[in-house]
């Protein structure tokens, strides 16, 4: 079977799916398995499940009683797998990673060869949040020659694995590449009419569609890959109302694209009401994860005013209230999208729709409590007190950035990755006056709360709850000894736990702006060692950019390509370098910038101008030679040309004068390389390098 092609039509399927199409079809002898995600949601009240028996079995011959031979028959008895298979997806569902995972190990580890016990028990490890541990599972299923997966089956395990490296070596494109050739082979409008293989399995269809959207999501907030012509087709694929995929493939000419219509339904009993645009939907919300009031919510959404949207996403009858997953399902939708319109605009319609799900979620835990107590210690009610406990305030009411004056931590703990950018583009640590922090608790019964529900998720293995619980704990506490020891638990949580190396940056980074505004006895220590760490953390994980195509295509490293936690960690490495006196340190590392600035994300570079970045760097290279020894030599600091050509990658498609016009911008305004360029040492190159 030849390799399918993208929804181009033009392109090939990346290394990612290299071999996937030439796998051998299933044994047409083998009886069909169900779909792990058509089982009831309710659990079968006998726990029976039959085993092969204790006793043997024998068989005699009475003709040839002489010799009275025996033979032995080994009986293997099936499982009654659709019974455990509803096991492990109801304890998955509620948050009960440890049981869920005890019963794997004791009665379906033996029968992971049969996809819906590996795809239920990948789905989670990737909910519980064990990345590391769901990237070796799903290697050795690819890897393990006897297990005989579909072609759709090997599809989604490379998706998710790609989602688990995007987490645990930070490589946002093969994961992008992995999306894209995963969509690319649903969006195959004809499938051979002599093919015999069973048709792909809902449940398939619905999980494969997550993980890219999971990917989609995650990518968009750290870089702006998919707005290159690379990835920018996954930015407008979307699922009509009737389940049809629909991609944005092409361009004829007068600006307009031509959709191409794909799949049959995803669903036979697909509920029509939304048609799902990526694009759309990422519009309508704030990069934190709130309503914004510009009508693409609604058009998402297909509302005409958004005082609809509790009757259109309120699904569940009074009547119905008796079924666990469908309680559980709309309880975790009301507090979700209630948080999502908590927000500071007052348009009436809005508040409207905030009161209605706030209103549904308050009733529904109320419910639970009353009538189904069995259900506190489950994700969807903890998620729910937790959100209830922090009262996450509206953007508005966010503290404000810093312009001259310091501000306290637990400000600065509140702060979105933009804010963060933001200070380190005006902080100067080394003029910084440090502001002893206040060694008492704000908000005790908050903490109390808090500390209270940290207990009741211990011994369920819930790692996104738990580092969602510490993370809280962080931001709103201001003893001192606390903060540093709940900052170090996330970093131990995410390294060593979770094996998540994007969220142990982050914890480093969190470090850091803890670190800056306090005068401890001790913090000059402290800062060293955040280099150190941050220092190792850069050499585990070679950073994409910093090395050009043709060691990309002869290297087989994972490289670590996440712009903007990138341009955050060395920023502040580079500040530390200069607050402890390694000056030449902090110039290569300022020097290495110019190879993140243009692949952050398009909401990033508005609040970061190149001039703002030309001065800080100006004011940062004084401060790194007064910090250099006297007899150092410079090293040759002009930066090495930066690869503006990378047809593989793609990651610059902009015009050849823009782009001149962004590079002379950008360099006349670092005082090191402005003389270079007046003295003719540079030129500017158009994108495909002439």
């Amino acid at each position: 079977m030849g390799s399918r092609p993208y929804a181009s039509g033009q392109e090939e399927l990346p290394e990612e799916l290299a071999g996937v199409q030439d796998l051998p079809s299933p044994d047409p002898s083998n009886h069909e398995y169900p779909d792990a995600y058509e089982y009831s949601p309710k659990l079968a009240r006998s726990s029976g499940v039959s085993n092969s028996p204790n006793e043997e079995d024998w068989l005699n011959w009475p003709d040839n009683n002489a010799t009275d031979i025996t033979a032995h028959l080994d009986l293997d008895i099936a499982l009654d797998l659709e019974h455990e298979l509803g096991i492990l997806a109801r304890l998955n569902r509620l948050g009960h990673f440890t049981k869920g995972i005890r019963l794997f190990e004791e009665r379906l580890a033996p029968h992971v060869d049969f996809f819906p016990v590996a795809a239920e028990y990948a789905d989670l490890l990737l909910e519980q949040g064990s990345f590391g541990q769901l990237r070796q599972f799903i290697a050795s299923r690819l890897t393990d020659t006897l297990a005989k997966y579909t072609e759709e089956e090997v599809i989604l395990l490379k998706a998710i694995r790609a989602l688990a490296e995007m987490h645990t070596r930070g490589a946002l494109i093969p994961a992008l590449n992995m999306a894209r050739a995963a969509l690319g082979y649903y969006l195959i409008e004809d499938r051979d009419l002599t093919d015999t293989r069973p048709s792909i399995g809902i449940g398939i269809k619905i999980q494969m569609i997550e993980i890219c959207l999971r990917i989609i999501a995650y990518v968009a907030a750290h870089s702006n890959f998919l707005e290159t012509r690379a990835f920018q087709d996954l930015l407008n694929w979307s699922i009509t109302d009737n389940g049809t995929i629909l991609m944005r493939y092409g361009d004829d000419g007068l600006g307009t694209y031509i959709l191409q219509a794909c799949h049959k339904a995803i669903a036979p009993t697909w509920v029509p009401g939304i048609a799902f645009c990526s694009k759309k939907a990422s519009s309508g919300m704030h990069i934190g994860g709130h309503y914004v009031f510009n009508g693409y919510f609604e058009e998402f959404a297909q509302l005409e005013d958004i005082s609809q949207a509790g009757d259109s996403f309120f699904q569940l009858d009074e009547d119905q209230l008796d079924d666990e997953q469908f309680l559980l399902t709309e309880f975790a939708n009301a507090y979700m999208l209630a948080n999502f319109f908590n927000t500071e605009c007052s348009v009436e319609a809005v508040q409207i729709a905030y009161k209605q799900f706030s209103r549904r979620s308050s009733f529904l835990a109320s419910t639970i409590s009353s009538e189904y107590p069995h259900l506190i210690k489950t994700r969807p009610y903890l998620n729910w007190m937790l959100l209830e406990s922090v009262q996450v305030l509206p953007a508005s009411c966010q503290l404000q950035m810093p312009v001259q004056e310091p501000r306290d931590v637990p400000e600065m703990r509140t702060w979105n990755n933009i804010d963060r950018l933001q200070f380190l583009q005006q902080s100067k640590p080394f003029i910084t006056r440090r502001m002893e922090m206040s060694r008492h608790i704000r908000n005790p019964s908050l903490l109390d709360d808090l500390g209270i529900l940290f207990e009741s998720i211990k011994g369920l293995e819930d790692y996104q709850l738990e580092r969602s619980v510490l993370e809280q704990i962080f931001r709103h506490s201001l003893d001192w000894d606390k903060c540093l020891q709940t900052v170090r638990r996330l970093s131990s949580l995410n390294s060593e736990t979770m094996n998540d190396a994007c969220g142990y940056l982050q914890c480093l980074l969190d470090e850091f702006f803890f670190l800056e505004n306090n005068n401890a006895p001790d913090c000059e220590h402290l800062r060293k060692d955040l280099h150190s760490r941050l220092t190792e953390f850069g050499s585990s994980f070679p950073f994409l950019f910093d090395h050009d195509s043709a060691v990309r295509r002869k290297s087989d490293i994972v490289f670590f390509d996440n712009p903007l936690l990138k341009y955050m960690e060395r920023t502040a490495l580079c500040l530390l370098s200069i607050g402890i006196g390694r000056g030449i340190e902090a110039q290569l590392l300022n020097i290495q910038m110019s190879h993140i600035d243009h692949h952050l994300p398009s909401h990033v570079q508005s609040t970061l101008s190149p001039v703002g970045l030309g001065a800080r760097r100006a004011d940062d290279q004084d401060e790194m030679r007064k910090h250099a020894s006297r007899d150092a030599e410079y090293p040759d600091i002009s930066p090495p040309p930066i690869p503006i050509s990378r047809p593989a990658l793609d990651l610059a498609p902009r015009m050849s004068d823009a782009m001149k016009r962004y590079m002379r911008q950008l360099f006349w305004t670092d005082a090191i390389l402005a003389p270079q360029i007046a003295q003719g040492n540079f030129t500017f190159t158009s994108l495909d390098g002439n």
